[in-house]
C-alpha cells in the first residue's frame, strides 16, 4: 500500500517510523532525484496505520507498491483510508438589543 503524505517531510517521517520506502520522483536536469511525498508501506497497513496517523491523519491510501510505482510513478487507485475530513460554515448575527 502506498500513502500519499501531504509534505515530503510527512512522507519521510512515516518511512522512518514504519520501515516503508519513500518513492522516488522524476530525476531532473541536473541528475538529482527528488523524494516524493509518497510511501510504500508494505502489503499490511493496519500493521503501520498507528504509526503513519501518528504523523498525520491527512493521508491518502492507495494500492499501489514500490514495483508498480517504478515502472509507472502511479500509486494505484486510491482506497479508503478511514478517514473523512469535513467542515461546516455558519454565519451568525448577533442580536441588536
Amino acid at each position: 500500500m502506498i500513502a500519499g503524505m501531504r509534505t515530503k517531510a510527512q512522507a519521510a517521517r512515516v518511512a522512518e517510523l514504519t520501515g516503508g520506502i519513500q518513492l522516488p520522483g522524476q530525476r531532473g536536469p541536473d541528475g538529482t532525484v527528488p523524494m516524493t511525498r509518497f510511501v510504500d508501506t508494505g502489503p499490511d497497513f493496519e500493521a503501520v496505520r498507528a504509526a503513519v496517523e501518528s504523523v498525520s491523519v491527512l493521508f491518502a491510501l492507495h494500492q499501489g507498491d514500490v514495483v508498480s510505482w517504478a515502472e509507472n510513478r502511479e500509486p494505484g487507485s486510491q482506497v479508503p483510508s478511514g478517514w473523512r475530513i469535513t467542515a461546516a460554515k455558519f454565519e451568525v448575527e448577533w442580536p441588536s438589543d
